[in-house]
This record gives C-alpha cells, sequence and structure tokens, in this order.
C-alpha cells in the first residue's frame, strides 16, 4: 500500500489492488477506471483494424468489466 493506507492510493498510482475491494467508493477511482477502459476500448478497435477479433474481444470485455467497475 502506499503511504496513506488506503486501498484506493495503490491503484492510482499503478501498483497492486486487491479484487476483494469491489465497489468503487472514491472519484478520483472511479475516473481511473474510466480512463483505463477508454484506453481499452481504443485497443480493441486498433485490434478489429488489424483484423485481430481474439485480441479486439479481450481488449473490449476489460473495456466493458472497467466501466462497470466505476460505474459501481
Amino acid at each position: 500500500m502506499g503511504t496513506s493506507g488506503t486501498f484506493l492510493e495503490p491503484f492510482l498510482v499503478g501498483e497492486y489492488c486487491p479484487r476483494r475491494y469491489l465497489a468503487v467508493t472514491d472519484k478520483r477511482a472511479a475516473e481511473a477506471l474510466m480512463a483505463k477502459a477508454q484506453q481499452a476500448l481504443r485497443s480493441a478497435q486498433g485490434l478489429i483494424e488489424l483484423n485481430d477479433a481474439n485480441g479486439a474481444c479481450n481488449r473490449a470485455y476489460y473495456a466493458m468489466f472497467d466501466a462497470a467497475r466505476a460505474a459501481l
């Protein structure tokens, strides 16, 4: 964990964040998850252009997953 001892700080600085924290209760964490989802969506779109359906499905899944977590 980071210096503040909250579970959100490691996530926000790109370190490991335990899966047991399912609800996002901090606006910064939700914004970070949405940014991650948007990047995954851009990756999926690029993979579609490269005719990589499997890779695009993977990135699209994680885009949805991160967006859904941000909404919780």
